[in-house]
């Protein structure tokens, strides 16, 4: 119902995607046959976050039907760098900026998330000057990274071994 009103108020949609959540991938392969009928473009999204104390995706799961990549190749260094389970240092290439509502500035969904002390800046600050880091920087947190910077992040070990999660 709500596509069929986007049509109707004129608003072009491209493309749906459904996320193919574990808990619900029957019923999202459902709405997709059904939103089909109506919209020629619906895709299945892989889910990227937590269940049921799992981390998704799984290298097991990595043909069931998601048509939207998400750039994950290497499981092992996903594993490693986003199940929450150790944190440790390594060289993170980032060139995302995000801001909190709080008007921090970070460089990746985790330190926003939980409101990390190790921030580029306040944008409600009068006069902020951020600094973007180009190229490595340092980080503590490797092994807590969020699902959200799986794609276009790159590591390198403090040995100067280069990392990626989309080769592997």
């Amino acid at each position: 119902a709500n596509v069929q009103k986007l049509k109707k108020a004129k608003i072009s949609v491209h493309t749906l995607f459904l996320v193919a959540h574990p808990a619900c991938l029957d019923k999202a392969l459902d709405y997709k046959k059904r939103l089909l009928r109506i919209h020629r473009r619906v895709k299945l999204q892989r889910f990227m976050g937590f269940y049921q104390g799992k981390l998704y995706p799984r290298q097991s799961d990595r043909n069931a039907g998601e048509e939207q990549k998400d750039g994950i190749c290497n499981y092992g260094l996903y594993q490693e760098g986003f199940g929450q389970k150790e944190a440790r240092a390594i060289l993170c290439h980032s060139d995302k900026v995000l801001i909190a509502p709080s008007g921090d500035i970070y460089n990746c969904h985790y330190k926003v998330y939980t409101e990390h002390k190790d921030r580029l800046g306040n944008l409600f600050v009068d006069g902020v000057r951020v600094r973007i880091p180009r190229g490595y920087f340092l980080c503590q947190d490797f092994g807590f990274c969020n699902p959200c910077d799986s794609e276009g992040h790159l590591f390198k070990s403090l040995g100067g071994e280069t990392k990626s999660i989309s080769t592997v």
